[in-house]
């Protein structure tokens, strides 16, 4: 078993992280100014369960519309994340619409894929009849399937 959980907070609740929440938390973002350009609106946080330290800590989610080297400022979303017992954390909460894996212990992106629509659900990992090994998310009104190598 893991000793890290994967969780969701908004910077205005960083002082509060101990009490885990088991979710993606939003910050509603009103407009687009230049002065908020350099805020981080929502992030992705592994806690190490024996220590209560962060393990790590990213920004979760892009705006497209905002000029590059600027497009890492987190999205609102809906979900939560799910951890493999192999190391892999996925997660499609942010409404820029992708889906993404990340390595559990160091919080290095390993993959994403676009969706048609924000994924709305915490995804799910299992094993088809044929032995294979599959992630599912809901995005909009779909479930979308992506097979594990």
């Amino acid at each position: 078993m893991s000793d890290i959980i994967v969780t969701a907070i908004r910077p205005q609740d960083r002082a509060r992280w101990t009490e885990l929440w088991c979710g993606y938390l939003d910050f509603y973002q009103t407009e687009l100014a230049p002065e908020i350009y350099d805020h981080t609106w929502a992030r992705l946080i592994a806690v190490n369960a024996n220590t209560g330290d962060i393990a790590w800590q990213i920004t979760l989610g892009t705006t497209e519309e905002l000029p590059e080297g600027r497009r890492n400022t987190g999205r609102s979303g809906s979900a939560g994340p799910t951890v493999t017992a192999g190391g892999l954390v996925f997660i499609g909460a942010a409404d820029d619409r992708r889906f993404r894996a990340f390595d559990s212990k160091t919080g290095t992106e390993l993959w994403s894929a676009k969706l048609d629509g924000a994924g709305n659900a915490n995804p799910i990992v299992y094993q088809g009849r044929n032995g294979k090994q599959y992630v599912a998310i809901v995005a909009a009104s779909s479930v979308v399937v992506f097979a594990l190598p």
